[in-house]
């Protein structure tokens, strides 16, 4: 299986939604996609469902995060309870991400 990146670009927030897998094998492809995509809005809100991140992944999100908020934008991160956020934990990196209104990381 590869990566899937849906956008919708809607009142100037691009909404996104990444499947499938976001690992080594994927990841030159994966951030092209990532960065086209990323270069349409500053305000980014980026959906993660895949099944399986490694720690190229992990790197690919944090590096869109980073990029977009570079920018003067505002990028938030939905992990979900999946594999996205196993990963993100795994590498102590879900404190970089947005809280939601009851303090809980998304």
């Amino acid at each position: 299986m590869t990566f899937a990146l849906t956008q919708d670009l809607s009142d100037g927030v691009m909404h996104l939604t990444l499947s499938g897998q976001a690992d080594i094998a994927r990841a030159w492809d994966l951030r092209a996609a990532l960065t086209e995509a990323l270069s349409a809005s500053d305000d980014v809100i980026l959906t993660l469902e895949v099944e399986r991140m490694d720690a190229a992944g992990v790197q690919l999100v944090i590096a869109a995060k980073r990029w977009v908020e570079a920018r003067g934008g505002r990028a938030s991160i939905e992990t979900g309870d999946g594999a996205a956020r196993a990963a993100l934990a795994a590498a102590g990196v879900l404190d970089l991400l947005d809280e939601d209104a009851e303090g809980e990381t998304r």
